[in-house]
């Protein structure tokens, strides 16, 4: 597991292996085989939302345990409900979503930017879930994953994924750097990617 916390703008923790979600706790974890270590060996909490200098923002926003443990050392861990064979990107739909101009700096674009480099082959886990927000920009999900978002919160089922990346990379305001960008994509890359979103409906 590591976690970036440079930024002022997110934080962002990559973790890889066996990693199960755990909804009560609002806990994701990472089990390892590393020897000689009986509790956990890593504990880091992130809020996933890309505002992190604005505190009176970020203390809306659901805060996530990420830990990594022993996996002999903790034979209670539950077992998949759902097994995942692609990554998981986790980030909250909280804060300032539901004006536009926020829903693309702070989700859609920084959403864009974590993920692209996956081509669609990962899956979206969401806090603070809102079906009004899947309503309205399912076109352009349709084009960054090839699977339904999922609700952190509202779905009860352990979720198992091989790699997780938790919290969203920014680079500006309604902007990509495109030398930070996997292929060097850059903001005319997303803006293509909106129109084949949303092509269907113009023709109509």
């Amino acid at each position: 597991m590591c976690c970036d916390r440079s930024s002022f703008r997110s934080d962002v923790c990559v973790m890889k292996g066996d990693i199960r979600t755990y909804f009560s706790s609002s806990t994701i974890t990472l089990y390892t085989t590393t020897k000689g270590i009986n509790g956990a060996i890593s504990h880091e909490k992130i809020k996933p939302y890309t505002r992190k200098w604005e505190t009176s923002v970020m203390d809306t926003i659901d805060e996530l345990d990420v830990v990594i443990k022993n996996h002999k050392h903790h034979k209670r861990h539950r077992r998949c409900d759902v097994h995942h064979t692609v990554p998981a990107v986790f980030f909250s739909t909280g804060g300032y979503t539901g004006n536009l101009y926020y829903d693309f700096n702070d989700g859609i674009i920084p959403l864009f930017i974590t993920s692209q480099h996956f081509n669609k082959r990962v899956a979206f886990v969401i806090l603070e879930y809102h079906n009004w927000w899947i309503t309205k920009y399912g076109n352009i999900l349709s084009q960054f994953s090839d699977y339904p978002a999922l609700d952190f919160r509202g779905d009860k089922q352990t979720h198992c994924f091989p790699e997780v990346i938790v919290g969203l990379r920014i680079h500006d305001e309604l902007s990509i750097d495109s030398s930070l960008m996997d292929g060097n994509k850059n903001i005319m890359d997303f803006r293509k990617l909106i129109d084949r979103a949303y092509w269907p409906r113009i023709q109509v």
